[in-house]
């Protein structure tokens, strides 16, 4: 049990540095990716339903203080991401790079989409769905493609000490 505990907190320690790092560089460069979202959705692969409900939940506390006017989006959306890759890792995930790709490419969209969806409704004056998307195509991008080095970081922190 003291292993699991163990790995548990490397995990939040990586989430919080994870976090840092996502707060310092995301409005210097518009190609970095949504590293939380990552660690969100691959933890939940190893976690389970329940720990990635959890760890989807102080995500999205976590990723809400990047943004006020998200804040309540995220902290529903990140636990349900959590939650859905962890359900379908036990009937549809394989450890390959280009389903780490198309995992990380569904829930980046799909996050978008609720954010898009949120502002609407909220604010009533949010650009379309298409605009919010071809304007953030960098971020998409590059979260796909950093997803494979993301899942091995994580496979390598849960397999650690068995």
């Amino acid at each position: 049990m003291e292993g699991n505990n163990r790995k548990i907190l490397y995990i939040c320690a990586l989430l919080v540095a994870v976090f840092m790092i996502q707060g310092s560089f995301t409005g210097r460069s518009r190609w970095f990716p949504d590293l939380v979202l990552l660690v969100v959705i691959f933890t939940a692969v190893f976690n389970g339903v329940f720990g990635a409900l959890a760890f989807g939940l102080a995500a999205g506390i976590l990723r809400g203080l990047l943004s006020v006017h998200t804040f309540s989006a995220d902290i529903i959306i990140f636990p349900v991401l959590g939650a859905a890759a962890a359900i379908l890792s036990k009937t549809f995930y394989r450890q390959s790079p280009i389903m780490n790709m198309l995992v990380a490419g569904i829930s980046i969209c799909l996050l978008m989409i609720v954010h898009t969806l949120y502002f609407a409704a909220i604010f009533g004056d949010c650009p379309g769905l298409h605009v919010v998307l071809a304007g953030s195509w960098r971020v998409i991008v590059s979260t796909i493609l950093v997803s494979p080095l993301v899942f091995l970081t994580i496979r390598g922190l849960w397999a650690s000490e068995r």
